[in-house]
């Protein structure tokens, strides 16, 4: 079950970089900022259905429009089924730090030596000012 799980989000990860190299640096979404890529990227691959934008196509709306208003015209042609924009880009979100966990073959809650996490970000002595005790 695991074994498919992961080659589910391997194959979703290679399906939108295969899109997300069709974009260059002079296409409306490489003009987009680094944040304003992600929400694209997000609603890109929120789309359900035979019919897709393309992330350039999302990024033009988005010329026109703010992110919600995209987010609403896509929802009213029937290529999106989540409640909001923010729902679409935590779902983004949570998918790419699996994927991320799934290569690493680390989960969140492990730090690079694959011991558990200390919880507050810290590392032992991190506070210590260096002088004398």
């Amino acid at each position: 079950m695991r074994r498919v799980m992961i080659g589910a989000i391997v194959a979703l990860v290679l399906v939108s970089v295969g899109a997300w190299a069709q974009t260059t640096g002079t296409s409306a979404f490489g003009q987009l900022p680094p944040g304003e890529q992600k929400i694209a990227r997000a609603l890109f691959e929120a789309q359900t259905g035979p019919t897709r934008l393309t992330p350039d196509q999302i990024a033009e709306m988005k010329g026109r429009e703010g992110w919600g208003r995209v987010f609403k015209q896509m929802k009213e042609q029937g290529l999106l089924t989540q409640k909001n924009l923010g729902q679409v880009v935590s779902n983004f979100e949570r998918r790419h730090n699996e994927a991320r966990g799934a290569t690493t073959g680390r989960g969140r809650d492990e730090d690079a030596s694959g011991a558990p996490a200390s919880g507050n970000g810290m590392s032992r002595g991190a506070g210590h000012s260096g002088g004398k005790r």
